[in-house]
């Protein structure tokens, strides 16, 4: 009988750098304030985005200066090895396991450039197997924490004896640049953060098992979130119709995705949610009236204290929802492509 696949460790951590949405009003509005004359009247939407602080490893003065698009990438590659080493230590610690044991490495990103990837350069700094395989992935935005546990997973599944670790790094906050000063820009401003999370995947050992994961693409949706790349960094694309998908198309997502694993929402005992944002995850709420508002809630929770930090933020909010809750869990994310993305677990 083929063994499952489980989660043998979660960890999750945050850089150094800590901004209240306070001191974020007052960088946005020195930035803001010189080309839209009536900036004043965009303040209350920072505040109404019911974040409290956010955490990156972008030192405030380089906010504030015009850094060009090198040395900003080059300070997110060293702060992204940085967490990635931090994840994977505390990854190895919790299965108790030596990094020896580590047989597959993938990494998901889509904020930080470099070939080689952060994760050959983690493997060079950790000393990590010579024959491990990579996986480095680029571009899943938001839904990544959600896919990547889902390729861990098929990883594993394919290798059974292998031990996958699996690190989503994202450094939104040093993709800011002042030649961006859009509307789009300024929405992940009040929004984003940065974070990395880590997982240690396998079929041998204890922790939760991956039961199943699924992914809904829409069509004429690849404009709803997007990087366009300029001159001088990454120019950020969002579309207003991102809540409305949230709200009317996910659900319907979901429940094909239920039916394909032989599940109803009746099996399912905590709904994972990436939040995306206030008007995201309330949209969701609304939509999806089986999701408890415990669920909800602890969406919310972890966007007050950390932002929205893209790919990672599922697994942040897995990581609490482990620590209170156990049953059948659905992972469920939204990011670009436009892309839903499932991961079922059993606790």
């Amino acid at each position: 009988m083929n063994k499952p696949v489980r989660l043998n460790s979660l960890a999750t951590a945050v850089p150094e750098h800590v901004f209240t949405q306070h001191k974020v009003s007052e960088i946005l509005k020195e930035a803001y304030a010189p080309v839209f004359p009536h900036f004043n009247q965009a303040l209350p939407v920072i505040f109404n985005a019911e974040i409290d602080t956010r955490h990156t490893g972008i030192p405030e003065d380089w906010l504030r200066e015009d850094y060009s698009f090198e040395k900003r990438n080059d300070i997110a590659v060293e702060s992204s090895i940085n967490l990635g080493e931090e994840v994977t230590r505390l990854c190895l610690e919790r299965a108790g396991m030596e990094s020896d044991e580590i047989g597959g490495i993938i990494l998901v990103t889509s904020t930080a450039l470099a070939m080689p990837s952060i994760d050959a350069m983690i493997v060079e700094r950790m000393g990590l197997r010579r024959n491990i395989l990579r996986l480095p992935i680029f571009g899943l935005g938001c839904v990544g924490g959600t896919v990547g546990l889902a390729r861990a997973a098929m990883m594993a599944r394919a290798e059974p004896g292998m031990r996958v670790l699996l690190l989503v790094i994202e450094h939104n906050i040093g993709t800011f640049w002042k030649g961006d000063l859009t509307k789009q820009r300024f929405i992940a401003g009040v929004l984003f953060g940065d974070g990395a999370a880590g997982a240690i995947v396998s079929c041998e050992g204890e922790g939760p098992v991956i039961a199943g994961w699924g992914e809904h693409t829409w069509p004429d949706s690849l404009d709803f979130s997007a990087w366009k790349f300029m001159d001088g960094g990454f120019c950020v694309l969002f579309s207003r119709k991102i809540p409305v998908y949230a709200g009317e198309r996910l659900s319907a997502a979901v429940n094909e995705y239920l039916e394909s694993q032989n599940l109803s929402h009746d099996d399912i005992d905590a709904y994972v949610l990436h939040p995306g944002g206030r008007r995201v995850i309330d949209a969701i709420g609304a939509a999806m009236k089986r999701i408890p508002e415990e669920d909800i809630n602890r969406s919310k929770e972890i966007m007050r204290e950390y932002g929205n930090m893209s790919a990672p933020t599922v697994l942040f909010v897995l990581e609490r929802t482990l620590a209170q809750k156990s049953g059948r869990f659905l992972l469920a994310a939204l990011g670009p492509g436009f892309t839903a993305g499932f991961v079922t677990l059993e606790v």
